[in-house]
């Protein structure tokens, strides 16, 4: 069989949804997929919910990827019950005021975002406690509300949240900052909780500065949850939405940012839609995968994908010349590593057979 330069199926695993809509006069469409590449185990999550309270607040959406370590348990808790734990957030209601009387208070869903993250973190503990005793697991977590007039970006952690702009081929914006022990605000907090950054990690540990979970991080109660040497208290950036330039949102773990810079993967999805013309946007994110991994990613990777109005549908046959390209690329390397010597293919040992034939150089 061809040895293809990324993991077989059975060590990739892929985990797919597509969602789609219609808001605003024209097709607003999500798609999310991961993959679990070289890792033992799976560990990232995601969540998609298309117009979550449709009664309140039409046209509201909310997405999110969440990079877990140390296990599955607190990315997946935290993909399953954030939202939830946003709604019950009395600046939630003042948010859903504000929208029923024409004035949206952005601030107000800024609160109740960051309520909502600290308050899931806090119940997430109990979860773990109750559930999990001893589980040691933690998760970065990137988010977007997305409005009919706004996104709303909360992060915590070094996931990624990236707007495309089709003013030119690489045209983005970052919609999130990554969260590195080593920044100077992160150094800052962790030293005056006790803590110490060495190796580029908390404590010489912990490769990201926010996350959910990891609790041994969050043990001086004397100080609040933004305090602590680990918070999941989030940073936000708005984006005002513009129906004319935005066409992409690219929300990604590491694993998709360790081997592709911000406008690059966005680029990477113009290019699947605009210039090959593939019309489906999970493949899309499969595909942006598969480039990753052949690029080299040894992580967990999921990349989901929001699709305004404002991107340009090329024509073609889409991905498939490019999966074709790629597994004749992978048959040549494979011919190549095992090699033919004269008279024909090199024998294949097996346990029936295990001195194989010829002497020891295999002539």
């Amino acid at each position: 069989r061809i040895l293809h330069p990324y993991p077989p199926p059975e060590a990739s695993t892929r985990i797919r949804t597509l969602h789609k809509i219609t808001e605003d006069g024209g097709s607003v469409r999500f798609a999310a997929s991961s993959m679990q590449g070289w890792r033992v185990e799976m560990e990232d999550a995601h969540v998609i919910k298309t117009n979550f309270d449709e009664d309140d607040l039409p046209g509201h959406h909310f997405v999110g990827v969440f990079d877990g370590h140390g296990g599955e348990y607190s990315s997946q808790w935290i993909a399953a019950n954030l939202l939830d734990w946003i709604r019950v957030e009395k600046d939630f209601e003042e948010y859903k005021a504000s929208v029923r009387s024409g004035s949206p208070n952005l601030e107000a869903l800024k609160r109740a975002l960051k309520g909502g993250f600290l308050k899931a973190d806090e119940k997430l503990r109990e979860a773990q406690n109750e559930n999990r005793p001893g589980d040691q697991s933690g998760s970065t977590g990137v988010t977007c509300v997305i409005t009919p007039t706004h996104i709303v970006c909360a992060n915590a952690g070094d996931s990624r949240c990236v707007m495309g702009v089709n003013v030119s081929e690489d045209g983005s914006r970052d919609l999130s900052e990554d969260h590195k022990p080593d920044n100077a605000e992160e150094k800052e907090r962790i030293e005056r909780a006790g803590g110490n950054v060495s190796m580029r990690r908390v404590d010489g540990d912990l490769a990201v500065s926010r996350s959910f979970g990891d609790f041994k991080f969050k043990e001086n109660f004397e100080l609040p949850p933004e305090a602590q040497r680990v918070t999941a208290d989030p940073d936000f950036i708005i984006q005002e939405r513009n129906g004319a330039s935005d066409d992409y949102l690219l929300l990604a773990c590491d694993g998709i940012w360790d081997v592709m810079a911000s406008p690059e993967g966005v680029a990477y999805v113009r290019k699947l839609v605009k210039e090959l013309g593939e019309t489906n946007l999970e493949v899309c994110c499969e595909e942006l995968l598969d480039y990753c991994l052949e690029k080299g990613s040894q992580d967990n990777m999921t990349a989901l994908i929001v699709q305004f109005p404002a991107h340009v549908q090329g024509e073609g046959s889409g991905v498939q010349a490019l999966r074709d390209e790629r597994d004749a690329k992978a048959a040549a390397e494979e011919a190549r590593r095992q090699g033919s010597p004269p008279g024909g293919p090199r024998a294949v040992l097996t346990p029936a057979d295990p001195a194989g034939p010829g002497d020891a150089n295999g002539n």
